[in-house]
């Protein structure tokens, strides 16, 4: 489209908003053009196909707010709108904001006094004039421009408040909408809230920075050096750089015994209590010296030999205060005598301008690294403080939430295992750079359990898995059996390793990633994104924004019924570094949290026992969106020749999707911790009941040390590829580089060529209906 639709402000239009939305904007427009508009603003991950035969076409031929300009030319328009609510029309003119049913009625009762006959003819849906938000709850008119986006646009700008009308009045003015189309919806937007009579973003209200402990640990530290105390704007301003209205400074510092506050300045408690000491000490000694013993007036000190320190010097010494420095003259000492000796004269105080040295020394510390390079040493460029502590930040956060979530684990542990822990395993854990072969140790030494079911994948199986399935950035994927998480890191692993490997280029906040495969990828940085990574973009931080997008967007789930399974994957995952990801304590043959028919990739190893393996087939299939990938590992003793032995089954996975390979696994080392030989079956699910695939592939791999060779040709880019002059059965070859791509057909076309994997090709119908001999085997089998 020539012109962008200007609704994009508004998150909460329904599709059949959108729509009308687009329409009254551009007064006509054809189908793809409507299809495209759909996919920018809702459906994303959707195909244009997809959208237009399953949304748009359907609702532009049953709603008679849209009416076709030609017959057959796919060019739409508004209709005229029904007559009957014109006088709701007038109302939302009148009143100019967001009305449900209800409460248009109840203004048309008090407009026209009909309310009666409202009801029978209120019928908003259907005419082109009127759009809903908020899903269904309530409704304006479709000329109306919602500007929440844009006023969230300029109150981040400005990170404070403005009142309605003035914030109305800048968004008409930046951003150039019609002030009478215009709309601001605070109410149903919950990044907005109301103070003092003024809009404002609600993470300025209640988003505070939580200091972390090794920030705490710097404000301890400089208070200790500056030897006074500080109000916390001025103490969190000077060595955070940060208004303390904007953290949780203050309720930190209570927290922590070592800080007391005291008429609004914070100060160290072992300090406080030294000087209540040192003031006690004397006030004694000024109480046991006679008022008689005391000079009248003070006179100067002239030399004396060196003596005993005095009780007196010895409380001086432990307030250990310098006096400020002064313009004025001198204050001369005051003479103490006793009935034994005369005491010194009192120095003088002398300004030895504490707090510049300490915040010096301070500074200093933070900006310089704590060695000096050798002479001839390369020096590398000086990195600014800012980067510096914000790296120490990050990885201080890090840390802290790894910490956190290692100690939550051992705890359920403990509780649901009666496993025993102590602090050099949470150490272990969480600063260990071998923590994470060290966590894998722990998983095979605790988790693994045949008696209660609980097997690991092997990880040559697992990563042929992941390989074959081929995921990608943009792919929505779940394990429903997930375990550890074996398959949920190993995808990340891949994902990530795409991106190492990857150029990019970056314009204008969008970044462009071309993969080794030739593949490209796109990422728009959003507003948060644009204020939080300084541009142009480190080159780390740019490989690792896919993998941050990827999880944020939850686009990899895991789910599995046991808590000790469930939490293994979580800490397995923040282990290994990667972001947060979703995860649900459930059973996925009947959960509702996970959706259905939503996946482009289902991958999982179910359970063995009993039915389950069946039921987990079925489920999968149904959790697939259509043109879903399903790759699951079955027991071996589900198949006999490639074939499901359940003739029931083996229909149904015809009927309802391509199977894609039957291949059949090499049995792991360690059965006790991997179980038995399994066979991977790959299908992808049906669009529609009448498409068709009419060949599919089987084939075995016998041999675990040739399963890691033909690894190795994915992993290491540098390892030739065979070059056997054995040839390969042509009608294989043509179905393998016709049916699958990038790493999958590498994979299999280089296990054919070292024949590491052997197989054929065979039509469904014979993989479905199997010739009698073959089936009399299979029952003797």
């Amino acid at each position: 489209m020539a012109k962008k639709n200007q609704q994009s402000s508004g998150p909460s239009y329904s599709l059949l908003a959108l729509l009308k939305r687009t329409l009254f904007l551009h007064e006509t427009s054809n189908v793809d053009e409507l299809v495209e508009e759909v996919h920018e603003y809702m459906l994303k991950d959707q195909s244009y196909d997809q959208i237009k035969e399953r949304y748009v076409g359907p609702i532009l031929t049953s709603n008679p707010s849209f009416l076709e300009v030609e017959s057959k030319t796919q060019v739409w328009r508004l209709s005229e709108g029904n007559k009957v609510n014109d006088s709701v029309y007038e109302v939302f003119k009148k009143f100019h904001s967001p009305l449900s049913e209800r409460q248009v009625l109840n203004r048309l009762a008090k407009v026209e006094h009909m309310a009666g006959n409202i009801q029978l003819t209120l019928d908003l849906k259907n005419d082109a004039r009127f759009s809903d938000i908020d899903g269904g709850k309530y409704w304006i008119l479709s000329e109306w421009v919602v500007v929440n986006e844009y006023a969230r646009s300029i109150l981040l700008k400005i990170k404070s408040g403005l009142g309605e009308k003035e914030l109305l009045a800048k968004v008409v003015d930046e951003f150039h909408v019609d002030r009478e189309a215009a709309i601001f919806i605070p109410k149903l937007d919950e990044r907005f809230v109301k103070k003092e009579k003024k809009w404002m973003l609600q993470r300025y209200i209640e988003q505070k920075t939580k200091l972390r402990a090794a920030r705490i640990e710097r404000l301890y530290q400089f208070l200790l050096k500056i030897d006074r105390p500080m109000s916390a704007d001025e103490l969190t301003a000077t060595v955070l750089n940060m208004p303390a209205n904007m953290t949780d400074v203050d309720e930190k510092l209570a927290a922590d015994p070592r800080f007391v506050e005291e008429n609004g300045l914070w100060d160290l408690r072992a300090r406080i209590d030294q000087r209540q000491a040192a003031e006690e000490l004397v006030g004694n000694i000024f109480e046991s010296v006679p008022e008689s013993e005391i000079a009248p007036e003070a006179f100067e000190a002239e030399p004396t030999l060196p003596r005993e320190p005095s009780p007196l010097d010895e409380a001086r010494q432990a307030l250990d205060l310098s006096e400020p420095e002064t313009v004025e003259p001198p204050v001369e000492a005051v003479v103490i005598e006793t009935q034994d000796e005369q005491m010194i004269p009192a120095e003088p105080a002398v300004e030895i301008e504490a707090e510049e040295e300490a915040l010096q020394e301070f500074t200093e510390q933070e900006e310089h690294e704590a060695f000096e390079p050798e002479e001839g040493e390369f020096e590398e460029e000086e990195v600014s403080k800012e980067e510096d502590e914000g790296a120490f930040d990050q990885m201080d956060e890090y840390i802290e939430n790894l910490r956190n979530k290692v100690i939550e684990f051992l705890q359920n542990a403990f509780h649901s295992e009666g496993i025993v822990y102590n602090a050099e395993i949470i150490d272990q854990f969480v600063n260990s750079e071998e923590r994470e072969e060290l966590f894998e140790q722990f998983i095979r030494d605790h988790y693994v359990n045949p008696s209660k079911g609980r097997l690991l994948t092997d990880q040559a199986i697992l990563t042929f898995m992941v390989y074959l399935a081929e995921p990608t950035l943009n792919d929505k994927i779940l394990d429903p059996c997930c375990g550890t998480g074996g398959f949920l890191l190993k995808i990340l692993e891949v994902l990530d390793d795409y991106l190492q490997d990857a150029s990019w280029t970056e314009r204008d906040f969008a970044i462009q990633y071309e993969l080794r495969s030739g593949q490209f990828y796109f990422v728009q940085m959003n507003e948060e994104e644009q204020e939080y990574f300084d541009t142009p973009l480190d080159e780390e931080v740019a490989r690792w924004l896919p993998i941050i997008r990827f999880c944020k967007q939850q686009q990899l789930t895991g789910v599995d019924l046991a808590p000790f399974a469930y939490h293994t994957a979580d800490l397995n995952i923040a282990i290994q570094g990667f972001p947060e990801i979703v995860l649900h304590q459930d059973n996925a043959l009947t959960s509702k949290r996970i959706g259905s028919g939503v996946y482009d990739i289902v991958l999982g190893n179910p359970p063995a026992s009993g039915d389950e393996p069946t039921r987990f087939i079925r489920r999968s299939l149904a959790l697939a969106k259509p043109g879903g990938k399903v790759l699951l590992l079955l027991p071996d003793e589900m198949f006999a020749n490639g074939r499901l032995l359940s003739s029931t089954l083996r229909n149904q996975v015809v009927a309802q999707t391509i199977i894609k390979a039957v291949i059949r696994l090499p049995e792991s080392v360690d059965s006790n911790a991997f179980g038995g030989r399994k066979t991977l079956l790959y299908c992808l699910r049906k669009h529609h009941e009448a498409e068709q695939e009419s060949e599919l592939f089987t084939g075995e791999i016998n041999d675990q040390e040739g399963l890691q060779e033909l690894l190795e040709v994915i992993e290491e880019p540098d390892v030739p590829v065979c070059m056997d002059d054995t040839p390969i059965d042509g009608r294989t070859v043509h179905y393998i580089l016709s049916s699958y791509q990038r790493s999958a057909y590498n994979l299999l076309l280089e296990g054919l060529r070292r024949q590491v994997l052997h197989g054929e090709v065979l039509d469904v119908k014979e993989w479905a209906q199997p010739k009698k001999a073959e089936l009399k085997e299979e029952d003797e089998e």
